[in-house]
């Protein structure tokens, strides 16, 4: 099953995919600092939606066209508080709900950023990426879709992170 997850160095709006994954808070969809990088590239458009776009629960995922990106879709999942803090329990819901929702719309390939990519996060990078490469595999499991799975990851030391958490699981 790990064999449809792929590694990339690379940022998570530079992926050429049926829809990446854009951490969001439950307040707003662009509030989170990769949010408002990746909206940055999608253009004003779909900026314009987002803020506009009802307000979703913690772990919870919703969906919006990605406009100028390579990816035909952005799904926003609601890994943070509106403080900006994660936990486990929301990093493993919006991991879960964003590959449901990928499933849903039968995308063939989604990309998802680490939801955490400091240690000075609540959830160390480590742990983020146990969780959230635990909740992919496990939610494939049960459906073949999407048939490639890309965790885009911006460095080196990242990359190592999500090797590992692959090799371990």
């Amino acid at each position: 099953m790990k064999d449809n997850i792929k590694l990339v160095i690379g940022k998570i709006w530079e992926q050429d995919v049926d829809a990446i994954v854009s951490p969001a808070n439950n307040e707003s969809l662009v509030d989170s600092p990769l949010a408002q990088e990746i909206f940055e590239y999608a253009g004003d458009k779909i900026i314009e939606k987002a803020n506009t776009a009802d307000k979703i629960e913690l772990g919870e995922a919703t969906l919006t066209e990605a406009g100028k990106l390579k990816a035909r879709y952005i799904i926003h999942a609601a890994c943070l508080d509106f403080s900006g803090k994660t936990s486990e329990n929301s990093i493993v819901k919006a991991t879960r709900n964003a590959m449901l929702l990928a499933q849903k719309h039968n995308f063939n390939s989604v990309a998802f950023p680490p939801f955490v990519t400091s240690s000075n996060d609540v959830i160390p990078p480590r742990r983020c990426a146990e969780l959230m490469v635990s909740e992919v595999i496990r939610t494939t499991e049960r459906e073949d879709i999407p048939e490639i799975i890309y965790f885009a990851v911006p460095t080196r030391v990242l990359y190592s992170i999500y090797e590992e958490a692959l090799m371990m699981i």
